[in-house]
């Protein structure tokens, strides 16, 4: 479904309707089932891209998030008796552990999108220095670029990256972020 099709205008009209005659508590979920519709009569694969996207992206802020809370915590109990170079040095050592959810949430979240939106571009240049070398050229891949997947995928990653930086605190229902992150107008 194109953003530009009459398909599209009956579908946001239809949602758009039936959001302002409903509860306002039944609203967000709503808008949740109308965007995973909307990605899946696009095509029934697409809402797995924004799932495993959200999933990875929720569960990795949930954990950062607790673990600033342990830090917070830690430091706020042990005040007193802490030197500055031991809450420096705890301060570190946190930051690792954070550092073990944020850096394999980012690199899923674009290795994603790399390998949807650049395989063929990757391969289309392999294969131009293959051929200098008189070497066989790689097939490409059929791949169907998921819809809105660069939207997505770097409003997931922001979200992250203002969790890890403590800008906001995580989301902790997953269905409230899966809307935030699958909202399709």
């Amino acid at each position: 479904m194109l953003f530009t099709s009459y398909t599209f205008i009956f579908f946001i009209g239809i949602v758009f309707l039936l959001y302002y005659t409903m509860p306002s508590r039944s609203r967000w979920p709503f808008l949740l089932c109308a965007s995973y519709l909307f990605y899946f009569l696009a095509d029934p694969v697409f809402p797995l891209f924004i799932l495993a996207t959200t999933a990875v992206t929720y569960f990795a802020a949930i954990k950062i998030g607790k673990l600033h809370d342990e830090q917070t915590a830690y430091i706020k109990a042990n005040k007193a008796s802490l030197s500055s170079d031991e809450k420096k040095a705890y301060k570190a050592k946190m930051d690792k552990r954070r550092k073990l959810w944020y850096l394999p949430s980012l690199l899923t979240g674009f290795g994603i999108l790399a390998v949807m939106k650049y395989t063929n571009f990757v391969i289309h240049n392999v294969n131009s220095i293959i051929s200098g070398f008189g070497g066989a050229p790689l097939s490409f891949v059929s791949l169907i670029l998921p819809m809105g997947i660069s939207f997505y995928t770097f409003q997931s990653m922001g979200y992250l990256i203002d969790v890890k930086r403590k800008k906001y605190a995580p989301e902790r229902n997953f269905f409230k972020f899966a809307l935030f992150v699958s909202f399709f107008p």
